[in-house]
């Protein structure tokens, strides 16, 4: 298995720290546990209360979890806002110039959010003063052409994901009450 009989050359270190620290920025121990208490507050407080309001389908239980929903909204802007010291538009997390863990962590939600709140709760976020840093922190995330390629979906594939989801949940539901 000699890597030089299929051409593939060995794997070298970088040349030099300074190379190693722009391709992956190293941060400190204070920044990397800002990083993991983001993600933590993002898993349970967050991500929770905006599932609940787009997965629900009871109306008497509608206003109370779009306040719910838009509360957990603004927490994110709030903490994406205090993490870069800005009032207005949040870089990545932290502040810095570079992509952060905390940035692809919540990407993703964001862009569906986006979608899922336009088409089933007619709620266009994008168009929302209050969530306008939001806006700007998921565009300037967009700008890399890796979040390009990892959310280029389509509106279409992402309901029909959504109503999958929504049609096991029911079908394992059902399962689980006729037993």
């Amino acid at each position: 298995n000699n890597s030089s009989s299929n051409n593939i050359p060995p794997l070298s270190p970088p040349s030099s720290l300074s190379n190693l620290n722009n391709f992956c920025p190293f941060i400190s121990a204070a920044e990397r546990a800002k990083l993991r208490l983001f993600q933590d507050q993002f898993d349970n407080d967050i991500f929770p209360k905006v599932r609940m309001y787009i997965m629900n389908t009871d109306m008497t239980q509608e206003d109370g979890l779009k306040k719910d929903c838009l509360n957990a909204l603004s927490l994110l802007q709030s903490l994406l806002l205090k993490s870069t010291g800005t009032t207005s538009s949040p870089a990545f997390f932290l502040g810095q110039d570079h992509f952060t863990i905390a940035d692809a962590h919540i990407v993703p939600f964001v862009m569906r959010w986006i979608i899922q709140l336009s088409h089933l709760k007619n709620y266009n976020l994008r168009k929302e003063c209050e969530f306008q840093p939001l806006v700007m922190w998921y565009d300037s995330c967009l700008g890399r052409q890796s979040v390009k390629v990892a959310t280029n979906i389509s509106d279409e594939t992402i309901m029909k994901a959504h109503y999958q989801k929504v049609n096991l949940l029911a079908l394992a539901s059902q399962q689980k009450h006729n037993k």
